[in-house]
C-alpha cells in the first residue's frame, strides 16, 4: 500500500510542541488512513529546502507511483554546508497508518553536513544575501524537485510552514518562477501558510520565546489543517 512522506522543519517535526496525531501532518495522515500504509516523516528543527531536496532525490529508489510527498517549507533564510565535525546524525521516523510509532532511521545521507541560519554567517556574506535572489533559487529547487518527483509519483504538494512568498514581482529573475509556481495546482506559497493563518489569532505554546514565530499546538495545527491543507487536498483529488 501507499506510502505518506513528509519532509519539513520544526513545525512538522513528531513531537515539536504537539502531539503527533494532532499535528497538521497527523490530521493528513487520518483522511488519507485507508490509502496508506506507513507515514516517514523526515522533519527535523532547523532544515531547509536544499537539505529537503538533496533527501528527496536519495529516496527516490523507495518511491511508488501512489505515495504521497507533502512538504512544508522552511523559512528561507537557512543553509546547507558541509562540515565533517558535525557529528549531528538527523533521523527520520516511521508511522503506521494509525500514527503509532514503528521505528526511526538514521538519515545517512545527511551525514557531514550541518544546517546555519543566515544570523550566524559572516557579515560580508550576509550583504551579499539578497532575499528576492534567495527566494527564486527556492522557486527553482521546488519547482525542478516537482517535476523530477512526478515522474515518479502522482501525489504532490507543496505547503508553506513559514512567512508567505513575495507577492509577484517584474523583476524578471524571479517573475517567471513566480507565476510558475501561483499557477501550479499543487503549490501553496504565497498565502494560507503555517504562520499566517495563526498569526495574531491562536497563540504558540512556546510564544514566551519564539513570539508568533512559535510552534502551534493541537488548535493552532487543526486551523492551519482545515483553513489551507485540506482544501488543497480535496482539490487534488486526494479525498
Amino acid at each position: 500500500m501507499s506510502k505518506l512522506y513528509v519532509f519539513g522543519d520544526s513545525y512538522s517535526t513528531p513531537g515539536f510542541c504537539v502531539d503527533p496525531k494532532d499535528s497538521w501532518w497527523g490530521l493528513l495522515a487520518k483522511d488519507l488512513e485507508n490509502n496508506i500504509s506507513q507515514v516517514k516523516n523526515y522533519s527535523w528543527p532547523g532544515n531547509n529546502i536544499d537539505s529537503i531536496g538533496h533527501v528527496m532525490l536519495n529516496l527516490a529508489g523507495q518511491l511508488e507511483p501512489n505515495d504521497y510527498i507533502v512538504t512544508a517549507v522552511p523559512h528561507l533564510q537557512r543553509l546547507t554546508m558541509f562540515n565533517p565535525d558535525d557529528s549531528k546524525q538527523y533521523k527520520s521516523t516511521v508511522y503506521n497508518s494509525m500514527l503509532v510509532e514503528q521505528d526511526t532511521a538514521d538519515v545517512l545521507c545527511h551525514t557531514g553536513l550541518a544546517q546555519y541560519s543566515v544570523r550566524d554567517m559572516d557579515r560580508k556574506f550576509v550583504n551579499l544575501w539578497n532575499p528576492s535572489w534567495i527566494e527564486a533559487q527556492v522557486l527553482r529547487h521546488m519547482l525542478t524537485m516537482d517535476c523530477f518527483l512526478k515522474q515518479r509519483v502522482k501525489n504532490v504538494l507543496w505547503l508553506n510552514s513559514s512567512v508567505p512568498f513575495q507577492p509577484l514581482t517584474q523583476w524578471p529573475v524571479l517573475e517567471t518562477l513566480q507565476t510558475m509556481a501561483q499557477t501550479a495546482d499543487n503549490f501553496l506559497l504565497f498565502d494560507k501558510t503555517y504562520y499566517t493563518v495563526n498569526n495574531e489569532k491562536i497563540k504558540p505554546v512556546d510564544f514566551d520565546s519564539h513570539g508568533w514565530f512559535g510552534h502551534q499546538g493541537a488548535e493552532g495545527n487543526l486551523a492551519w489543517y482545515q483553513q489551507a491543507v485540506k482544501p488543497m487536498i480535496e482539490r487534488l483529488g486526494w479525498l
